[in-house]
């Protein structure tokens, strides 16, 4: 199902800087306590870094500004299921990462707003056809075009963090 309602990425750095900033701020809220753990990814430098551990939901969040190879920076929302407690080397499963500012379709996040000024998270489908099978999906305009994303709410809803943890969840799955 496809939710029908306007919806438009957003491009303007500071917006985005304040959504990121309440992206962090709700992880931060939920957490039960904090670890650290060398986080092993492609491409990523293998150092101890902090993680948030929320065992209610079952994954750990880590956020970082990431450079790109040709010099562009992104927020890096990163995401495991292993408790961070009983492994000091964590991959992330999934991250959720979006621009500085405008749009950057070859990052997997968006963050879009609504008529009434709601900021919802997206995750951009892909090639992850699977996840048109998995419900929530939603139309944004995307700059010039029009997108079909994975939808995962507003951010400031009380289900947000959970429906992110039962997202990263489906990556766990499709890895079994």
């Amino acid at each position: 199902m496809v939710r029908e309602m306007e919806l438009s990425v957003i491009e303007g750095e500071a917006e985005i800087r304040r959504a990121q900033g309440t992206f962090v701020e709700v992880f931060q809220a939920a957490r039960n306590e904090d670890a650290t753990v060398t986080i092993a990814h492609l491409g990523y430098t293998h150092r101890p870094k902090r993680v948030l551990w929320l065992p209610e939901y079952g994954i750990w969040f880590h956020y970082e500004l990431l450079t790109r190879s040709r010099g562009t920076m992104y927020h890096w929302n990163a995401f495991g299921v292993f408790d961070p407690r009983r492994k000091d080397i964590q991959s992330p499963l999934q991250s959720i990462s979006f621009p500085i500012s405008g749009i950057r379709r070859q990052l997997p996040g968006a963050l879009a707003r609504d008529g009434r000024g709601t900021v919802f998270v997206l995750f951009r489908l892909g090639r992850r056809a699977d996840l048109r099978r998995q419900g929530s999906l939603a139309r944004a305009h995307d700059g010039e075009r029009e997108t079909e994303f994975f939808d995962l709410g507003p951010i400031e809803s009380t289900h947000f963090v959970k429906r992110v943890s039962e997202f990263v969840k489906l990556k766990t799955e499709d890895l079994s």
